[in-house]
């Protein structure tokens, strides 16, 4: 298999879990939605979420890493040259291989606060840089030093190129994430409750002393 095979199958691929990843993002977003009206959406809602609980910072990190592996694979064997808004979102995914992995590892769901403004970032600029892929006549004059902002590397189903693939990392792991805060509020609330409930078998507490 030839070089440009190899490359041009491999973007196919990654395009098509990009794709996958926007469907699941999309249907939790409609379902968040829904859930301010409807209490059976809402109650789905948490199902899903305690189906992911315990193991969202591990999802996330997964996605990180394929996200990270796979710019190094266009930087550095497809030979693509990241421009300068590819660069800015380099630095808001690559810490968060390390950020999510250690979370993960040491099951602290605090990792939260800490990484939860690295996928915000990424999404803006992620957003930004697909603005000027579709009005490259809007590029600032820093996008053109080097490699343009503008230039499409891959461009697969009609709208996946190298920032919407980005994107879809970003979105899937804000979710994740997200779920990982609920989770740990939701546990926070669990152990509050059973704390002010007095245990039973203890049986009455004794009359204070004349």
């Amino acid at each position: 298999m030839s070089k440009p095979d190899v490359i041009s199958n491999f973007s196919t691929v990654v395009a098509t879990l990009a794709v996958v990843l926007q469907v699941l993002v999309l249907l939790v977003l409609l379902l968040g939605f829904v859930s301010l009206f409807s209490t059976s959406a809402r109650r789905l809602l948490v199902g899903l979420r305690d189906t992911f609980a315990g193991s969202e910072l591990w999802l996330a990190f997964v996605i990180a890493l394929a996200a990270m592996l796979g710019s190094l694979f266009f930087s550095e064997y497809a030979s693509f040259i990241p421009c300068r808004l590819c660069w800015f979102q380099r630095i808001a995914m690559y810490p968060l291989v390390v950020i999510l992995f250690v979370g993960a590892i040491r099951r602290d769901s605090g990792v939260v606060y800490y990484a939860i403004t690295f996928p915000i970032a990424g999404l803006i600029v992620g957003a930004y840089h697909k603005y000027i892929e579709i009005h490259p006549e809007a590029e600032l004059a820093g996008c053109k030093i080097g490699a343009p902002c503008s230039t499409k590397w891959i461009d697969k189903f009609g709208y996946v190129t190298i920032p919407v693939l980005a994107m879809s990392c970003f979105a899937a792991i804000l979710t994740l994430l997200l779920f990982a805060w609920s989770s740990k509020r939701a546990q926070a609330r669990s152990d509050v409750e059973q704390t002010a409930v007095p245990d039973a078998s203890a049986g009455p507490e004794p009359l204070p002393a004349a």
